[in-house]
C-alpha cells in the first residue's frame, strides 16, 4: 500500500476550494451574458419576483439556479408564470418608462 501513496498527488482542500469558487464565478457571470434580453427585475405588490423581457420567449431555472431550465412564450399583452418558482414574465411595453 505504501508504494502507491508516494503515486498519489494531493493538494490543499483551500486550493480545490478557490479552484471551485473561480469556475462558479465564471459560469455565473457567463449565464448573466446569455440572459441578457431581461432588462429589469421588479417586486409586484404581491412581493413575487417580475422579470420583464424584450423578447417573447424566455428561460426559467430560478433565481438561484434550484430548478431545471424551462422555456416559456409570452402571450401577446399578458404574462406568464414559472410552474417552478412563480416567478412572473412579462413582456416589456416599448413605452414604459424605466
Amino acid at each position: 500500500m505504501e508504494k502507491y501513496q508516494k503515486n498519489i498527488v494531493t493538494f490543499p482542500i483551500e486550493r480545490q476550494m478557490d479552484k471551485i469558487v473561480r469556475e462558479a464565478k465564471r459560469l455565473e457571470k457567463r449565464s448573466k451574458e446569455l440572459i441578457g434580453m431581461y432588462k429589469e427585475t421588479r417586486s409586484d405588490i404581491t412581493g413575487k419576483t417580475v422579470i420583464y423581457s424584450e423578447s417573447t420567449r424566455v428561460r426559467c431555472s430560478g433565481l438561484q439556479n434550484d430548478h431545471p431550465l424551462v422555456y416559456y412564450t409570452i402571450p401577446e399583452g399578458g404574462e406568464v408564470i414559472c410552474g417552478y418558482c412563480d416567478i412572473k414574465f412579462r413582456k416589456e411595453e416599448e413605452n414604459e418608462v424605466e
